[in-house]
Order: structure tokens, then C-alpha cells, then sequence
């Protein structure tokens, strides 16, 4: 007697071992199996089996690799013409190249030796991908000259200062120190250090170009940080016809936060600190500041690496702020 057909969850774990006990049926070559004989076998309606026979029919749907069957136009039945081993059992996925590299090193950090035959993973038919051990090694433990440490210490303190950054920009990424390379000058507002596989990176907005770049360190001289021209700000960020910055309130609940970054053109518009030990107070408002907000990450940045005792009320930095935790926790989680 024919089952019931089941719904749900259930109901697809039971195709699905009906399927493979039919494809385990037919994995060698010139195997058969007629639908007449698999309904009473499998105990299964017509309109089941013939269910079974299209799906088995069906996988080279998409991106899937069809199965080596064949059948007639009322799949009364259905031959393997092909074995299915080992080209589908027996295959190992490939590692891509991100997958290859990670694997790498992970056994360098773990101290897998050479000859050891978890190295084979690293290898055709498991992977294809040569990976350079000059990169494994930056990986694992990246060096960093005197020079490029200097230069990664001015572009934080610029950072923290809200200062401009000038320096000369070499073009090419060669290491020839016996060559010229052609490079030009660079003035900009500092936004981020970053690094990865390839090196200290240092994202900025262009003064000039008008639009954040990349730059990598070690490809920069003569750098040094220099106090921004407010008037600078209001050309990078605003459109030429606005006259006027638009500002933002600030609230403080502790005054040293006013000197730890160089909050520019900050205005204070109410202090309670000096009121403090005389009368009770709203210790979440001990300070209410404004200041100019050019629609671009630094202000957004420090407000963060405050901690909670900066914060506003103004729903466009809100925004932009939480716009901005969210996209530095995706990098950390992609580190």
C-alpha cells in the first residue's frame, strides 16, 4: 500500500534517503532500475516514484553537476551509463587561493614540518594555488622597519589631532632603491591605519583629489603632520555654495575629553563643572559643546574612541556613527 506523503521537515528527510538509496543503486555502470519495480519496492505511489525519477533526472540545475542517468520521455526507467566512481564520490573539493593561504599559515604558526603529510593539503588535486612564503611569513609575523614605525606613530598622533598630513608619494610598489621612482606631493586628512597581508596601509582623504585613497606606508616620504586650516575643512567636505557649516551639539560628562583630541572650532555653550561640588547636577551634562560637523568620518571616529562620555543628539551623527561601528566590527571580523 502506498505511503502517505509526509509535510515539512520530515517529509523532505524522507525524499532525501529515498533518493539516495536509489542513487546508491544505481552508482555502477549499466545499472537499472525500473519505476514499476521501485514503487513496490519502496512501497510508493506512481506519481511518487515518477516525483523521485525527475529530481535524479534534474541535478545539473544550476550550478550543480548533472548525474551520469538517463531515460525515456515517460522515465519509466532509469540506466546509469556511467560509474559515479570516483569522479563524484571520490573528489575532493579544491581549496581556493584564500583557503590555501590561510591553511599555510596555520601550519607555519603551528610548526608543521616539510616532509610532514599534512603538507600534502597544499598540493594538486587538493589545492592548485602557489602561495609565496615571503607572504606567509609577513602573515605570520610582519616586519616593520624603524623607518615605517616612525612613520605609522606620525599618522596616529595625526590622527588623534585632526591634523593634515604632507608627504611624497612614491608611485610604484618596487623595492629597487637603486631606482628613481616617480612621485608626487599629498596632503591629507588622515582617517585610519589599517593593515593586512600586504603591508601598513594609511587611509586618508585627499585634499586635493577631493576623495579618501589608500596609502601605503612604506611608499611615503618626507611625511609630516601639520595643523588643518579650518578653511580647508569647509572646501573638502562642503559643496562650494554653502556658506555655512552646519554644527552638532556635544555633551561631556568629563572635561579632560575636551583636550583629548583637537576638537575643531568647538564652541562651549554650557559648563556645569565649575558648579559642581556646590550644588547637584545632571552628571550626564556636565558639558554642552558644538561643533562644526563636515559629513566625514573623523568627527563620527572620535566621538567613538570616547567611549560613551562623548555623545549627541543630532540624528545625522547618530547615524553616521553607528554606520561606522558597524563597519569596523565587519573588519574586525574579517581579520
Amino acid at each position: 500500500m502506498p505511503t502517505n506523503s509526509n509535510s515539512g521537515r520530515d517529509g523532505q528527510i524522507s525524499v532525501a534517503r529515498k533518493l539516495l538509496v536509489l542513487i546508491e543503486a544505481l552508482s555502477a555502470e549499466g545499472a537499472y532500475i525500473d519505476k514499476k519495480e521501485v514503487a513496490r519496492r519502496l512501497g510508493l505511489s506512481d506519481t511518487e516514484t515518477h516525483l523521485l525519477f525527475y529530481l535524479l533526472l534534474s541535478t545539473d540545475r544550476g550550478e550543480y553537476q548533472p548525474l551520469p542517468f538517463a531515460s525515456d520521455d515517460s522515465l519509466s526507467y532509469i540506466a546509469a551509463h556511467a560509474s559515479l566512481q570516483p569522479s563524484l564520490f571520490d573528489r575532493r573539493p579544491a581549496l581556493t587561493y584564500s583557503e590555501t593561504l590561510s591553511l599555510a599559515v596555520v601550519f607555519r604558526a603551528l610548526k608543521i614540518s616539510a616532509d610532514s603529510p599534512l603538507q600534502k593539503l597544499l598540493s594538486p588535486p587538493v589545492s592548485s594555488h602557489v602561495v609565496s612564503g615571503k607572504l606567509i611569513d609577513r602573515v605570520v609575523q610582519p616586519e616593520v622597519s624603524d623607518t615605517e614605525q616612525a612613520r605609522l606613530f606620525i599618522c596616529a598622533k595625526a590622527i588623534a589631532a585632526q591634523e593634515k598630513l604632507l608627504f611624497s608619494y612614491r608611485h610604484t610598489n618596487s623595492l629597487d632603491k637603486n631606482k628613481e621612482h616617480p612621485s608626487d606631493k599629498r596632503s591629507v586628512l588622515p582617517l585610519e591605519v589599517v593593515w593586512d597581508v600586504s603591508g601598513w596601509k594609511l587611509e586618508a582623504f585627499d585634499l586635493k583629489k577631493h576623495d579618501t585613497r589608500t596609502f601605503f606606508i612604506h611608499r611615503m616620504k618626507n611625511l609630516k603632520a601639520t595643523s588643518l586650516d579650518f578653511e580647508e575643512l569647509r572646501q573638502a567636505y562642503l559643496p562650494a555654495e554653502t556658506a555655512d557649516v552646519p554644527r552638532v551639539t556635544l555633551f561631556f560628562d568629563d572635561k579632560k575629553y575636551l583636550s583629548l583630541f583637537g576638537w575643531h572650532d568647538l564652541q562651549i555653550v554650557q559648563d556645569n563643572t565649575d558648579d559642581a561640588l556646590s550644588k547637584p547636577i545632571d552628571s550626564s551634562k556636565l558639558i554642552v559643546a558644538s561643533v562644526p560637523f563636515f559629513k566625514n568620518e573623523w568627527l563620527p571616529r572620535h566621538v567613538l574612541a570616547c567611549h560613551g562620555h562623548v555623545w549627541t543628539d543630532d540624528p545625522a551623527l547618530i547615524n553616521d556613527i553607528q554606520n561606522l561601528a558597524q563597519k569596523l566590527l565587519r573588519k574586525s571580523d574579517n581579520r
